[in-house]
């Protein structure tokens, strides 16, 4: 994608490309202009995707390059940078279809967050040259690189990647065309992290300095490292949240033979190895082994309490599907088969 800053500001300038070329979107490049004059004159030879824009310049202001190009060029996107005593006066722009505002001083975070703005909004538009076949491999590769990190497998993850690099290798492709791929590649990893699994992917973001595509690889896989990290110093508090919430679904559904881990880590948005990892760490037992019990001390409970009910009711009714596999469980672990215990409850009554 091509941009074009405009600022009067040789140092907001270069700032604002700084943080741009630091954010590891897919950018090729990257123009300036002082004002909004000189700006057209760009814009009318590089046809940029996206203009971010002063509101206040000398010349030609921000408001009026804004109301221009909504007339002219409507499919570029336009971003205001403003000061704070000037936002109410940079918002008269959002007449002209502003996509957003950043407000000054400029952070990484929100240069980062303006830039998935643009890129969520038409995200077909910035991978037209990208065919089908290699935009399809590169969403499987990050689904499972996602779902590896999320599950904190370092090994894993690094294999995955390992593959894609080969995959790359495989068919002949250039330095220039992989580090393109890497860009949409980027691109899908901080959208799927965002909008289907709920994390802001904080951390600084690859390199655009690679030489050669084991660096760029290395310094992708530094990148995960770094997200990785990211994940685990706050998890911790989310982790035991996450386990109160499974523990309270098995105790209110134990009764439910559909209650396994695949869908306690479906309500919870992790995956199957991450939740019997946390829940491993935090209960000091196998989740599976945590509902069989759970279920095992209901029906306990229940023979104590419900002296009509047939037994092999009483083991359907709480979660179990199996009778034979219910008393020989029993059995194993109170002593006494469940008829054996419900006689003994009855002795000790009368």
């Amino acid at each position: 994608m091509k941009l074009l800053i405009v600022d009067d500001e040789v140092v907001i300038r270069q700032g604002v490309q700084t943080l741009l070329e630091k954010s590891g979107f897919p950018i090729t490049t990257l123009s300036e202009a002082k004002n909004g004059k000189e700006a057209l004159r760009c814009i009318k030879n590089k046809l940029p995707d996206i203009v971010i824009t002063d509101i206040r310049m000398p010349v030609m202001d921000g408001l009026e390059l804004s109301k221009r190009l909504s007339s002219i060029h409507p499919d570029i996107e336009l971003v205001i940078l403003t000061g704070y005593a000037d936002f109410q006066y940079a918002q008269a722009a959002v007449k002209y279809g502003v996509l957003d505002y950043i407000l000054k001083p400029i952070s990484q975070e929100s240069i980062n967050d303006t830039m998935m703005k643009v890129l969520l909004k038409h995200s077909s538009r910035w991978s037209d040259d990208i065919n089908s076949k290699w935009m399809a491999e590169i969403n499987k590769i990050v689904s499972h690189i996602i779902k590896e990190l999320l599950a904190e497998n370092k090994l894993e993850m690094k294999q995955i990647l390992d593959q894609w690099k080969a995959y790359c290798f495989h068919h002949q492709l250039s330095f220039i065309k992989i580090k393109k791929l890497m860009g949409y590649f980027h691109f899908l990893f901080k959208t799927k992290m965002i909008t289907y699994y709920n994390h802001k992917t904080d951390v600084e973001t690859p390199s655009n300095n690679a030489f050669s595509i084991d660096d760029l690889f290395a310094d992708y896989y530094e990148y995960l490292l770094k997200q990785l990290n990211h994940i685990q110093q706050n998890r911790i508090p989310r982790s035991s949240i996450i386990i109160q919430q499974v523990v309270s679904e098995i105790h209110h559904n134990f009764a439910d033979q559909g209650l396994n881990i695949k869908r306690l880590a479906e309500q919870s948005n992790i995956s199957n190895s991450y939740l019997s990892k946390i829940f491993r760490e935090t209960m000091n037992v196998p989740i599976t082994q945590y509902i069989s019990e759970y279920r095992l001390e209901m029906a306990r409970e229940r023979l104590e309490s419900d002296k009509e009910t047939k037994i092999i009711d009483i083991c359907f009714a709480c979660g179990f599907n199996d009778y034979p596999y219910f008393s020989k469980f029993f059995k194993r672990t109170y002593g006494v088969s469940p008829l054996q215990y419900r006689e003994k409850v009855r002795c000790q009554i009368s």
